[in-house]
């Protein structure tokens, strides 16, 4: 410890920077301590329980510090620029213990001093309590403050009033703000900068009226919770009676049939539209009756309906077949759910009858079923015919017999038995091609259904001669295709070989797997030397009825069966220019199926030839 002289008489000083509260100040004779200091003291004892009035008693108890402890040093120091002055009462309040105060600004013609303080002394109690204030409360440095600028800017006869200089702290630690701040300048120049100073109130602990307010505070609060639920529960309350009886007006309003029964299937309401539907009247005395004498299973198809809806919250489109009054079975097709309508919970059944359509179903299926057959059975039959009567009419033209003319009428005969096949032909395969959305795709031999393909087509085409040579792995080609995988390639082919007319129609078939997606397929491409298709027709070809050419018989429906085959497979099919650049010199159609795995009767019967 050390002492350095001040004009009011020593001031000990801690040697250890950064420590505070280990200076205090003596009176003139060095032994009694300033009873400024006991105020100051009892506030730190007293902690967060300070109220206004010792708030009040410290701050003047700074005043009367400032006046007893820095007058002497003013006294010498009397006629040195303000700026210097207070760097040196900044020092003495440092080496004091109250904390290290800066000079933030000064305004001599205003009287106004702003002071900051990062480490004030008088925080460090409510800092340790660990509890935020809810005002400054720094009141003693506050003073101290005060009297510094009562005595650099002296005012003689303006002790009191609105020119009398004091000091504010706007911000503190104690609130949580980062640092100290203070304003010491005249009360008028306060209010001019909407500052009130805080008056003397009887002692009563800021903790107490925290509390008080608090308390009259969460009343408040309470009171007004009370009276919004208050509304929201009327609010809600004539809300739901309002839409129970909207809802009630709805099932009556309805034109589907409704029928709201209890868990055990006592009917508790019904509308006119179930009554209708079940032959009853309203006014007979069936509304409180069980559910399950209205049912063709009774109970069991109750509790089924029950359990569905226990199961999965709600029942949606259930066929239920119900008995009416006079004995008529009407199909429903019934939606449930729960509902707690009739202050119980209940099964709310919206019924649609579906009698009639149900029966048109079974008609039309029966019709699809008829259809199906007899489409079968007539293109079975016809186009054996029509093979048989080709194959005829080729061995009778080839007579050595038969003169030109009658060879020329056998030869029309030929062509238009032809066309009359073709068209049976793709009449059958359009229909099964409609029905392959629900078949399956399996691997299939590609070479064994190529070398059927070329041969069908070289029937179809007796009267010509026809070059197929195919290009087809004889082992492991095997894609993943439904059972009119064959009748895509015939239609192909037999395409290909109808719009090439030269005496000799020549077409390649060649196929190799390639990589799309990482994926792998089975590219195959028939190659003919044929008209060609125009750039703008080449997608268009696959359309229905589209005939790109008259001058060539045709249906226009051949091309779009192969491409529903292909769809049906999940493959996919286009055309493209046997040579780039130049649609004249025939075309490619190109098919790419997914590749397949080697079918198990195959493997097996490989392994059986090597045995």
């Amino acid at each position: 410890m050390k002492e350095q002289e001040n004009g009011n008489g020593p001031i000990k000083v801690d040697d250890r920077q950064g420590e505070r509260g280990r200076a205090t100040p003596w009176n003139r004779d060095g032994k009694t301590p300033i009873a400024a200091y006991g105020l100051f003291a009892l506030k730190r004892a007293l902690g967060m329980d300070i109220g206004y009035f010792e708030k009040e008693l410290t701050y003047r108890a700074g005043l009367e510090s400032a006046a007893q402890c820095l007058s002497d040093l003013l006294t010498s120091r009397e006629g040195d620029d303000p700026q210097e002055l207070l760097a040196a009462i900044v020092d003495v309040c440092a080496r004091g213990g109250f904390g290290q105060v800066a000079v933030h600004r000064i305004d001599p013609i205003h009287q106004l001093i702003e002071f900051t303080c990062h480490d004030s002394a008088e925080t460090i109690e409510y800092l340790q309590s660990g509890e935020i204030q809810r005002s400054p409360s720094c009141s003693y440095t506050s003073g101290f403050l005060a009297g510094i600028g009562k005595l650099v800017f002296p005012v003689e006869g303006k002790e009191e009033g609105d020119d009398e200089i004091i000091g504010m702290e706007l911000e503190c630690i104690s609130k949580g703000d980062s640092i100290c701040r203070f304003i010491v300048a005249p009360k008028s120049a306060l209010a001019q900068m909407g500052l009130r100073v805080q008056p003397v109130r009887e002692s009563i602990s800021e903790h107490t009226l925290r509390l008080n307010e608090e308390i009259l505070a969460r009343n408040l609060d309470l009171q007004n919770l009370n009276l919004d639920l208050e509304r929201q529960v009327r609010k809600r309350t004539e809300d739901l009676t309002r839409s129970e009886e909207q809802y009630r007006s709805l099932i009556d309003l309805s034109p589907d049939p409704i029928v709201i029964c209890t868990l055990d299937g006592t009917m508790k309401t019904v509308n006119e539209a179930a009554y209708e539907m079940l032959g009853y009247k309203s006014d007979d005395g069936s509304a409180n009756a069980r559910i399950n004498t209205c049912l063709l299973d009774g109970k069991d198809a109750w509790d089924r309906c029950v359990w569905q809806i226990d199961k999965e919250g709600i029942a949606k489109c259930q066929t239920i077949v119900f008995i009416g009054r006079n004995g008529q079975k009407i199909v429903g097709d019934v939606s449930a759910r729960f509902t707690t309508i009739h202050s119980e919970k209940c099964v709310h059944l919206v019924i649609r009858d579906v009698s009639e359509k149900s029966l048109m179903r079974t008609k039309m299926e029966q019709a699809m079923n008829d259809s199906a057959f007899f489409n079968d059975l007539l293109s079975h039959d016809i186009i054996n015919y029509m093979t048989a009567s080709m194959h005829f009419l080729d061995t009778m033209r080839r007579s050595a017999d038969l003169s030109d003319k009658d060879r020329k009428a056998v030869g029309v005969v030929a062509k238009n038995i032809k066309g009359a096949y073709e068209l049976a032909a793709v009449v059958r395969d359009l229909s099964k091609a409609d029905a392959l959305d629900g078949e399956e795709s399996e691997s299939r031999d590609l070479s064994q259904v190529m070398s059927e393909a070329v041969e069908e087509t070289r029937t179809i085409f007796f009267d010509r001669k026809i070059s197929i040579s195919v290009e087809v792995p004889r082992n492991g080609c095997y894609a993943r295709a439904n059972s009119l995988l064959g009748r895509l390639f015939v239609n192909l082919l037999t395409n290909a070989a109808k719009f090439d007319m030269r005496p000799e129609a020549k077409i390649r078939v060649t196929a190799q797997v390639e990589t799309h997606n990482n994926k792998e397929f089975w590219c195959i491409r028939i190659i003919d030397n044929g008209k060609g298709i125009p750039d703008q027709d080449k997608e268009k070809i696959f359309e229905r009825y589209f005939r790109g050419d008259d001058t060539v018989s045709g249906t226009g429906l051949g091309l779009h069966v192969v491409r529903k085959i292909a769809d049906a497979c999940g493959g996919i099919i286009w055309a493209e220019n046997h040579v780039p650049g130049d649609h004249t010199k025939g075309t490619i159609v190109v098919v790419l199926l997914e590749k397949g795995s080697e079918r198990r009767e195959h493997q097996l019967a490989k392994s059986n030839n090597a045995g």
